[in-house]
């Protein structure tokens, strides 16, 4: 599920301070309070992780019909460049994932110069 910052069941999730345990036990995801440029472009949301090792993988690998939401994608080094191109044809670049002027340059610079 997906829980805005603020909600009452996140708290388990809340910022501790030195010396504290975490409380919640598997991951969860939150919408941010406040976005940034980059983050709304990129719809971000962020996960913050339990107290229980692994607990991600474990729920990607039990994730199915009853739990689509996640999944584990390993691209290999030899795929990247089927992957950018196909992201490319879909409208997907440098600058709308990362629209500030950095992210503009890197792919004018990709353009003319390949990766």
């Amino acid at each position: 599920m997906l829980f805005p910052a603020d909600d009452p069941r996140a708290k388990e999730h809340a910022p501790l301070l030195p010396g504290q345990e975490l409380k919640g036990q598997l991951p969860l995801a939150i919408t941010p309070s406040h976005a940034s440029q980059r983050i709304a472009a990129q719809r971000g949301v962020f996960t913050i992780h339990g107290n229980k090792r692994a607990a991600l993988d474990r729920l990607a690998r039990r994730s199915g019909k009853n739990h689509p939401y996640l999944r584990r994608m390993v691209v290999t080094s030899a795929h990247v460049p089927t992957v950018r191109r196909e992201l490319a044809i879909s409208g997907i670049s440098e600058s709308l994932i990362f629209p500030e002027l950095s992210g503009l340059c890197r792919e004018i610079k990709t353009g003319f110069f390949g990766d």
